[in-house]
């Protein structure tokens, strides 16, 4: 009646990063990748990343019989894919004025943000601390002419935002119930006929 398996296969993913934009935005759900916030595209970048990537799903289960017909069961396993770029996080932070507005400037860099755009909560206690962490706030000015914030260290050309390095991967979990089809006649006949059997001989 309990029976373990091993999976695994190949799929498909689509996939869509969205975040919430700060407060001074709007702070409405947008998608992320049109704003090439690592200046996917630019010369001197990575290319734009595709939103359709192959998945390896791989995995371990347990089904319990609870009919001829019924399965119950609970799947947990890992889906590795061809790319870092779920989160829209994989390399570096570019420089602020190769991006294309405001707006996708201050969806690269949102360290700085005095209030949280998930909860409207004051995050100027946490900015604070991360400054006193990493020596402190930089102000400088771009090629463009215009002056950008960011932590000292961190945010401009070149610092790390993600890691290249290693491909994104999620876990799926959950329980299953199962109806098998394929039971029909001549099986359930064959149960029959064994129970009769065993009836008789017992008899």
């Amino acid at each position: 009646k309990l029976n373990p398996y091993l999976m695994g296969g190949v799929a498909v993913l689509f996939h869509n990063p969205q975040a919430r934009t700060p407060i001074e935005f709007g702070n409405a759900w947008i998608n992320l990748k049109p704003l090439n916030t690592e200046g996917q595209g630019k010369e001197g970048y990575a290319k734009p990343y595709t939103t359709t990537v192959i998945t390896i799903p791989v995995g371990v289960g347990l089904k319990y019989k609870l009919s001829n017909r019924i399965d119950l069961g609970f799947e947990a396993g890992f889906r590795f894919t061809f790319t870092d770029y779920l989160d829209d996080v994989s390399g570096n932070y570019p420089n602020m004025w190769d991006l294309d507005s405001d707006l996708a400037r201050a969806m690269s860099n949102r360290s700085l943000e005095q209030t949280s755009a998930g909860t409207g909560a004051d995050r100027k206690f946490i900015v604070d601390g991360l400054a006193q962490q990493l020596n402190g706030y930089l102000t400088y000015v771009g090629a463009d002419g215009k002056t950008y914030n960011t932590f000292n260290g961190y945010g401009r050309e070149g610092d790390q935002r993600g890691s290249p390095k290693v491909n994104d991967y999620y876990l799926v979990t959950g329980f299953k119930l199962n109806y098998l089809i394929g039971v029909g006649k001549k099986q359930v006949e064959a149960e029959k006929s064994k129970v009769n059997y065993i009836f008789r001989y017992d008899k």
